[in-house]
């Protein structure tokens, strides 16, 4: 199963530089507001920053901490939950992509809660 995952999703070494060069280009498509794709380029970057550039089936529960750390020293706590809540709509995008290798699966909304 490995073996056909890889052979479909390819080398899974992706990193967060890489994918947020693509994150950033579908943004730049997309049909949002230009003040909202700067504002989530913005976010989504401050993150990858605080993290490092790594791929993104290694980011781990520590990564998010050093992120919420080195965050709160350049931010406000609003500031920085907007942040986190780009970063993870650049994360599921990634996986919806099939970018992700790590088997990351699109959150539940709360209508699919129910």
């Amino acid at each position: 199963m490995q073996a056909i995952k890889k052979g479909i999703f390819g080398d899974y070494d992706v990193d967060l530089d890489g994918c947020f060069d693509k994150y950033s280009s579908y943004l730049d498509k997309s049909e949002l507001r230009p003040r909202s794709k700067i504002q989530y380029k913005t976010w989504v970057k401050a993150v990858i920053d605080e993290i490092g550039n790594k791929p993104i089936k290694s980011l781990c529960r520590s990564d998010a901490v050093k992120a919420r750390d080195g965050l709160l020293e350049r931010m406000g706590v609003d500031r920085r939950n907007k942040a986190f809540q780009g970063f993870k709509s650049f994360l599921r995008w990634a996986a919806s992509e099939g970018l992700t290798g790590a088997g990351l699966a699109p959150a539940v909304t709360n209508n699919e809660r129910r």
